[in-house]
């Protein structure tokens, strides 16, 4: 794996999907490079491609994490992690 294909996957993992546009922009390559090392990455099951850019793979998405829609900057979704809020659901029942 590239350098820069390892640091498109520290980015998807972060904010949960990078445009392609964000990428080529960032790591000042055309945005055919970066489709192609998506596309590749994508195979490898490490990001999954979608339209104008890369998200999560569901498969590295953990069973207690949603996904919300809501956009930043654009185009960007979320993934939320509901550990903390389980507990204190949990924890206010028993009150």
């Amino acid at each position: 794996m590239q350098k820069r294909q390892a640091r498109i996957v520290e980015r998807v993992q972060a904010l949960g999907y990078v445009s392609i546009e964000e990428l080529a922009t960032d790591f000042k390559v055309m945005p055919q490079t970066i489709r192609r090392d998506i596309n590749q990455l994508n195979k490898e099951g490490l990001v999954r491609r979608y339209h104008g850019g890369a998200g999560l793979s569901l498969s590295i998405v953990p069973a207690h994490t949603i996904w919300i829609g809501f956009f930043r900057n654009g185009k960007a979704c979320e993934w939320f992690d509901i550990t903390h809020v389980l507990a204190d659901t949990t924890n206010n029942e028993t009150r």
